[in-house]
Formats: structure tokens, C-alpha cells, sequence
């Protein structure tokens, strides 16, 4: 199986697809979250944690 991003870590590939859900949703959590499949609680706990590791805070 190839991969779409063989340089990628599994964390910048969940950033990834965060930042893609919730630009796609137009900033709507709880949308985005639907879109990935996750509660909206668990978005924001990685959203937190996405914008930490990146010095967005």
C-alpha cells in the first residue's frame, strides 16, 4: 500500500486532516468533529495540543 505522505509522522497526519476538517467546516467544531469521526471534546484537546506544539498560542 503507498502511502500519501511517506515523510509524514502519524501526528502531522492527524494535524493535517484536524486543520483540513475545520477550515472544510468553516470553524464549526462540532462539524469538524463529525467530519473526523471524534467527539467534539476530544477535537479541542487536540486542537489545543496541535496549537501548543506549533507556538499558535
Amino acid at each position: 500500500m503507498a502511502s500519501t505522505n511517506p515523510s509524514g509522522r502519524l501526528a502531522d497526519v492527524e494535524a493535517q486532516a484536524i486543520f483540513d476538517s475545520i477550515e472544510k467546516s468553516h470553524h464549526n467544531m462540532a462539524a469538524a468533529a463529525r467530519l473526523l469521526g471524534i467527539s467534539r471534546s476530544t477535537l479541542y484537546v487536540k486542537w489545543a495540543n496541535i496549537r501548543r506544539n506549533n507556538g499558535l498560542e
